[in-house]
């Protein structure tokens, strides 16, 4: 079941992956859930090439699998550091 905000009204989650050079949307998805797969799907659409993919330090991208998607895709892993 989808999560529900105190009106009823359901939460959508998006990811986008955005080239910060010149503000263009590489990839993005909209799901139900703010879970692995939808990370893994947005990721998924990149074409393979080099470049550095930089995210905040969530579960769905410190696990071995993303790394590994990341490394697929030619793409270095940046994360935010902890305060």
């Amino acid at each position: 079941m989808a999560k529900k905000d105190r009106h009823g009204h359901e939460f959508a989650y998006l990811s986008v992956v955005m080239d910060l050079y010149n503000n263009e949307v590489k990839a993005w998805k909209l799901a139900k859930r703010n879970d692995f797969k939808l990370v893994t799907n947005t990721v998924e659409q990149l074409a393979p090439q080099p470049g550095l993919l930089h995210s905040d330090q969530g579960f769905q991208y410190t696990t071995k699998s993303y790394a590994h998607l990341l490394q697929a895709k030619g793409l270095t892993g940046s994360h935010s550091r902890t305060n």
